[in-house]
């Protein structure tokens, strides 16, 4: 069996399988996994990461 690791349809099918279902069951974002439409409304915590990951980014850029 061929390496499937950094195969881009492979991540693909985990994500909509897997990761999507899950994030939509904790209230993350919403799935609707007939059209396979995603929606993010926005999230406090995730905000707060997100702007975290941002602030060390730039400070490792500089």
């Amino acid at each position: 069996m061929a390496d499937q690791r950094g195969d881009p349809s492979v991540a693909s099918v985990g994500t909509v399988e897997t990761h999507l279902p899950a994030l939509d069951r904790i209230g993350l974002l919403d799935y609707d996994e007939r059209s396979n439409a995603v929606h993010y409304w926005g999230h406090a915590t995730v905000e707060k990461w997100a702007e975290h990951a941002d602030a060390v980014t730039q400070e490792s850029e500089s």
